[in-house]
């Protein structure tokens, strides 16, 4: 608490409605608040010439200069593995030099390698040897098999595991904390709040000995201050060195969510102890029978004011080198339930092509349909109805789009999933697959083709929105909610989007189900393969999933 040392003034009733937290007046009708950047400022406002012993106020300024790291021993100078871009490297200079940090990048302009690459230089300079990363479950795997492995730089000795629950799993972590060189640990976000990830997270902060860097990725999932996961990512982050958030969702799309991914940064940024007064600082506020209700923000400069120095922004239109296509897989987890059915169903498959081989190539290819059907959230009955599943996909998919602008095309394979994606989305939605009228065609077209329209999807099959609509230069996002094996309705509908000339660059989302035949059917399309092509062997193969730990 801070105690005023002059007696009452009529100039406190200036400041007594704006301030936060507790307060209270005492002896001699002295007044105490509590001690936050967000009071001190609004104090100074109305009593310029105060002084304040033990301020500690300038703490969110002094995290930017002057950064005292320890110094390097007998490690070796970085290197970069894959060269950056322009705006990588500018991103690269300036994080470099923060304990606390944010990667407000757009996705596709390389998030992923600007963290990476971090994670080498704070290595070789003898800053951190244990990186704790939290992603979306399935993502955190993807960083571990894919973007790890592609970006490290070769002069870093490191090991990357994923949290699992099983006995090799925990072989897998004892191995981590001996392993001499970078340690990174990736455990998915709902893993935040059980038993188990919070022991193995404890036990990786001590073992980086006050050295852990801890990074929230897709930092959005932490927008609530209430959630337990988020009360424990700073309860966490409190614990490590250094802390990042990443996140390609635009600052002004939800000024509110800032609040607490701010707070597992460090709280001094914003200056604000409690959700209510930020709030009231920057969010025009409406009184309703249910609640405060948001109806738009201000003070906006100030805001980015305070963030900019501990953050590095970029959108895909100010990348200016970025390649023509960007394609970005996106991997998510099943639930429970869909994991059982698929292994039920594999093992009626295996158990018959043992049995004297009698499955064919036909019932392979329907087995792997049916597969992908539950992947996406629905089992086909026999009688031409559907069971309807708890579907993570398009949970994957609405984070997807909320971290994209403009106008966007969802492309499926099956007229189930244009439907559920359709029903989802709308009232901003138009659909354009097999069940969909000639006239109803040419509406939808025209809909979403007007850039001033609210339609802002179209959810297509790419069998019927393939050809014959020009979109370049409307149209920057593209996302394969579901594929198919034909090769040539994929590459037809990418040129939706993009042909030659087209300006800027285009993103291609594909989303990826570990545990289901997504990745594999993505790769059979990368090759150019028919599903006429395959034999029952590959067909076999195919179903061949890895399993999980968790």
């Amino acid at each position: 608490m801070i105690r005023t040392t002059s007696t009452y003034n009529s100039r406190m009733m200036q400041a007594l409605n704006r301030l936060e937290g507790a307060k209270r007046w005492g002896t001699n009708r002295t007044f105490s608040f509590e001690n936050t950047p967000y009071n001190l400022e609004v104090w100074r406002q109305v009593f310029p010439d105060c002084v304040v012993e033990n301020d500690d106020s300038k703490e969110a300024e002094n995290l930017v200069e002057g950064q005292l790291f320890d110094l390097p021993t007998d490690r070796p100078t970085f290197q970069f593995k894959t060269q950056p871009r322009a705006h990588q490297k500018l991103a690269l200079e300036k994080i470099s030099k923060l304990t606390e940090c944010g990667l407000f990048m757009d996705v596709g302009t390389g998030k992923s390698w600007t963290a990476i690459a971090l994670m080498g230089q704070r290595w070789c300079a003898n800053q951190t040897d244990h990186v704790l990363l939290v992603a979306k479950n399935g993502v955190h795997r993807q960083w571990v098999s894919e973007e790890i492995p592609k970006h490290m730089s070769e002069v870093v000795p490191y090991k990357a595991i994923v949290y699992g629950k099983t006995k090799k799993a925990d072989r897998q972590f004892e191995d981590l904390l001996r392993f001499n060189g970078l340690k990174i640990f990736a455990i998915n976000i709902d893993a935040l709040i059980t038993k188990g990830g919070e022991e193995r997270i404890m036990q990786f902060i001590k073992a980086a000995r006050n050295k852990c860097f801890m990074i929230v990725d897709e930092s959005q999932d932490i927008k609530n201050i209430s959630a337990r996961r988020t009360k424990n990512a700073i309860a966490f982050g409190n614990l490590s060195k250094y802390r990042m958030i990443m996140t390609g969702t635009p600052i002004a799309k939800n000024v509110i969510d800032l609040f607490s991914q701010f707070k597992y940064l460090n709280g001094a940024i914003l200056g604000h102890k409690y959700m209510t007064t930020f709030r009231n600082e920057y969010c025009h506020v409406r009184q309703t029978d249910f609640g405060p209700l948001i109806t738009g923000y201000k003070n906006l400069d100030k805001l980015y004011g305070k963030i900019d120095p501990h953050i590095f922004r970029i959108t895909s239109e100010e990348a200016l080198d970025l390649p023509p296509k960007v394609y970005i897989t996106r991997q998510f987890s099943l639930n429970d339930e869909q994991k059982k059915l698929m292994k039920d169903l594999r093992q009626q498959f295996y158990t018959q092509t043992d049995d004297k081989s009698t499955a064919s190539v036909n019932n392979a290819a329907s087995l792997l349909t049916k597969l992908q059907q539950i992947s996406c959230g629905y089992l086909p009955m026999d009688d031409g109805s559907f069971k309807e599943l708890p579907n993570p996909r398009i949970d994957e998919l609405m984070s997807i789009i909320e971290q994209r602008s403009g106008k966007i095309i969802i492309w499926c394979r099956f007229n189930k999933d244009v439907e559920n994606v359709y029903n989802a989305l709308r009232p901003e939605a138009v659909h354009y697959y097999g069940k969909t009228t000639e006239a109803e065609r040419e509406k939808a077209k025209v809909q979403f083709m007007d850039p001033n329209s609210p339609i802002r999807f179209l959810v297509a099959s790419p069998e019927a929105a393939g050809t014959g609509l020009n979109l370049q230069g409307l149209c920057q996002t593209n996302i394969y909610y579901s594929n198919s094996f034909n090769s040539l309705a994929r590459w037809q509908s990418e040129g939706r989007t993009w042909r030659d000339g087209t300006t800027g660059s285009v993103t291609y989302f594909d989303l990826i189900a570990s545990k289901s035949p997504d990745a594999k059917i993505l790769k059979n399309l990368q090759d150019k393969k028919s599903i006429s092509d395959l034999t029952l062997d590959e067909f076999r193969k195919m179903l061949d999933f890895i399993d999980e730990t968790e």
